[in-house]
């Protein structure tokens, strides 16, 4: 099963807009190549498409982006609201994580 999921539209333009689109969200020395948007949530088998869980990332963050799940899913708890992240907590409690952070 494909997780291909366009971003629609009028997110898509909400993110063009948006300031923190435009660097790495990981930002460390490591960052190297252009900004990609990436999906870090997928529930049910399919990637979210809210606004605050498609992050930016360099393209070797992005290649990389197993080793850094950590680092993405605190990014995306922080964008975040508890209600938002209420809806997909079911096998990770992402709320909780949201609390730690």
């Amino acid at each position: 099963m494909s997780l291909t999921s366009p971003i629609p539209k009028a997110i898509r333009e909400r993110l063009n807009e948006d300031p923190f689109m435009k660097d790495c969200c990981i930002a460390d020395s490591w960052c190297e190549g252009k900004i990609e948007w990436h999906h870090a949530l997928q529930y049910a088998g399919k990637r979210v498409n809210e606004w605050w869980c498609i992050l930016p990332l360099c393209q070797k963050h992005h290649r990389s982006e197993a080793s850094n799940r950590l680092a993405i899913t605190k990014v995306m708890c922080k964008r975040s609201s508890s209600e938002d992240l209420a809806k997909y907590s079911k096998a990770i409690d992402y709320v909780a994580i949201k609390k730690k952070i």
